[in-house]
């Protein structure tokens, strides 16, 4: 079996092989390279120390070139394996930065009896009282008396390092001290874990910067960009239980403000905390040895926020969300995310200035301008009533990408969620089994005139994001994104969530527009576009999205202000639309025009209503495009992207082909745009 895999698993591209006591292989039309040889020696090197033989070394296998006619060569590859060896006793060293006397245990552990032999593993922890030597044994990544196997003692030193215990972990085999228990079978070769802890508590206090661009600003008022400053402290308990669970608490308070205003136009207050667990809980504890995890992790997170827009005459109470989340690592490169459960609950309050600052921009003065009694109250409903939101996802994500510079590689990622199936079966079978009007009894009481039940939208959401980047040589990237997201209503209620619905358009989106502008389909219709002073901010969002990207990045400059200069061109195009069950921009629930008036009905029958419709939704796509400048710092990337409209599909036709063009747009970004 060894054989045949050695053989099967070469880099060289054979049309024959034999198993004999000296293994041969025939290459047929495979041009001789130097590096294809290293390739092959560093995989022989890995099969061997996988295998048991753990004292092979590079030096131990050597090529050996034939030249047999003019054009072609034979290779004989001598390898000097040494003994096989399987693992041995298991000594677990760990010291502290505290003074405490050393603790001495022995781990009840699985292990390998079949060679004759009985390892034990034992443990000895000094000037740390608080280490619980169970770490090791959940760190463990091989048997016992187990054939040697290296990936399983690189895997096991991962496991160890991501607990965020150990400043400093090394994991050695004692040659030295190898044993027989007879004169046939494999040696046991011992292996010692060494590894120093760092400190168990840190607290930390810094101050952040903020960007956020608001929904309503006005042609007269454009205040669509908040620059704002903040301060937090962090308490960090890295072990937290004893064995090498993270305990977090983190609180901040920012303020922000306008470009045309000194004065605060918002402020907010938030704490978090958080218990990252180095193991899966039960009952998803065998999930780890069932598909052979990397590693595993259970984060259990809980955010709670109070904020005050002034601007907007708003204010949110409280908002709450808690996670329990499955983190579960296939390879280095792969790994799932499950979301069990993500519950939040959020309690919005109107002040006196909210119909005046924001309701009239959206309705007009008045409210003559929007009639559309479904859009309307979909409006209130998100920006007013509490609501109760849960969720079940799974994301795959596949990335070889580095995530700051993304010059190579890709980053792959699958999601699909089940939205709000708690509160309807509570809804249903507990609180009003004779009635179901999607809402739950109150958290908070009544604020603010409303009745204080909980709003909640069954709805099932997915999303597909494809990113890839190809080296065009030194110094330059093709960056290449494409993006698709689908959100459906499962129930009576003909939406979904406010914040489970997909925007288009900003920073990190078609650059063309700023943030949420895009939308849906051809945007608002045209007589309410024009009058509404709130301008064409995108506040209901859509259900369904496509969108793609196409940047190239090149370096302009090596080394200036410490910083990589890099230019980049770039192309965005995409747009969001309503779902088929959502009532857009078309008719009310009873059949009726939203404008009541003749004209408004042949618009509205006449032009597109923002729904999908398959390709010819296609020609309501944005496109934008433009250049920009990143600085990279070794842990820093600084955006700057100026982008134009070259297709406007609202009726404004605000792009570089109209009259009346207003020109392009300046976003300014932390991080890569995709």
């Amino acid at each position: 079996e060894q054989k045949r895999r050695l053989v099967e698993e070469t880099v060289f591209e054979t049309s024959s092989a034999s198993l004999s006591d000296t293994l041969r292989v025939s290459v047929r039309g495979q041009r001789y390279r130097e590096p294809t040889l290293l390739e092959e020696r560093r995989r022989l090197l890995s099969f061997l120390q996988n295998e048991g033989y753990a004292a092979v070394s590079r030096d131990s296998i050597r090529a050996v070139v034939y030249q047999v006619a003019p054009d072609s060569f034979d290779v004989t590859l001598r390898v000097r394996t040494g003994p096989r060896y399987r693992f041995g006793d298991v000594r677990f060293e760990a010291t502290g930065p505290a003074t405490e006397p050393p603790r001495y245990d022995t781990l009840s552990v699985a292990v390998d009896t079949t060679g004759g032999g009985h390892p034990q593993v034992t443990s000895r922890i000094a000037d740390n009282g608080h280490l619980d030597p169970s770490i090791l044994r959940r760190s463990l990544q091989f048997t016992p008396g187990s054939y040697y196997d290296q990936s399983a003692v690189q895997a096991t030193k991962r496991r160890l390092e991501d607990t965020g215990v150990f400043s400093f972990t090394d994991l050695s085999p004692q040659y030295d001290e190898a044993t027989r228990v007879d004169t046939t079978g494999a040696a046991y070769l011992p292996l010692r874990i060494e590894g120093r802890t760092r400190q168990r508590h840190r607290v930390q206090a810094e101050t952040f910067a903020l960007q956020r661009e608001s929904v309503g600003g006005t042609d007269a008022n454009p205040r669509l960009n908040e620059f704002g400053v903040g301060l937090s402290g962090v308490y960090e308990n890295a072990n937290a239980f004893g064995g090498g669970e993270t305990f977090r608490f983190r609180t901040s308070a920012s303020v922000a403000t306008g470009l045309d205003s000194m004065l605060v136009s918002s402020n907010q207050f938030e704490a978090s905390t958080s218990l990252v667990l180095p193991y899966l809980v039960r009952p998803f504890r065998s999930l780890d040895r069932t598909f052979d995890l990397t590693n595993a992790r259970t984060r259990i997170s809980l955010t709670g926020l109070t904020a005050l827009r002034s601007d907007l005459g708003l204010r949110i109470r409280s908002r709450v969300n808690a996670r329990l989340r499955l983190e579960m690592d296939h390879t280095p490169t792969q790994s799932s995310l499950v979301d069990i459960m993500d519950l939040s609950v959020s309690n919005p309050d109107t002040l006196d200035q909210f119909s005046r600052k924001f309701l009239d921009r959206v309705f007009g003065p008045g409210g003559g301008d929007l009639q559309d009694p479904v859009q309307r109250q979909q409006i209130l409903e998100d920006y007013t009533e509490p609501q109760i939101n849960t969720a079940f996802r799974y994301t795959y994500r596949f990335a070889t990408a580095n995530p700051l510079r993304r010059q190579s590689g890709h980053i792959y990622e699958v999601s699909g969620e089940v939205g709000n199936a708690l509160p309807l079966l509570f809804d249903r079978f507990v609180f009003a089994p004779d009635t179901l009007d999607y809402t739950l009894p109150p958290l908070f009481g009544a604020a603010g005139g409303l009745t204080g039940r909980l709003l909640y939208r069954p709805y099932v959401r997915g999303s597909v994001d494809l990113r890839r980047y190809v080296p065009l040589g030194p110094g330059a990237t093709l960056g290449i994104k494409l993006f698709g997201g689908m959100s459906h209503p499962t129930a009576r209620p003909t939406v979904v969530p406010f914040d489970r619905r997909f925007f288009s358009g900003g920073a990190n989106s078609v650059r063309g527009w700023r943030l949420r502008e895009l939308g849906p389909g051809e945007g608002l219709p045209f007589d309410t576009t024009a009058s509404v002073q709130g301008g064409p901010s995108n506040i209901l969002g859509g259900d369904i999205k496509l969108e793609s990207s196409i940047e190239v990045r090149t370096m302009l400059i090596q080394s200036f202000l410490a910083a990589r200069w890099v230019g980049a061109t770039f192309l965005d195009a995409g747009n969001v639309w309503f779902g088929p069950r959502n009532e857009g921009f078309g008719r009310d629930e009873s059949g009726r025009d939203s404008g009541g008036q003749n004209s408004r009905a042949v618009q509205q029958e006449d032009a597109r209503d923002g729904h999908f419709r398959g390709f010819e939704s296609l020609l309501d796509v944005g496109v934008g495009a433009g250049a920009g400048i990143r600085l990279e710092w070794e842990y820093l990337v600084v955006r700057l992207d100026l982008a134009y409209r070259l297709h406007d599909p609202s009726p404004r036709n605000d792009d570089v082909f109209a009259d009346d063009f207003s020109g392009p747009l300046l976003h300014f970004g932390i991080g890569q745009a995709f």
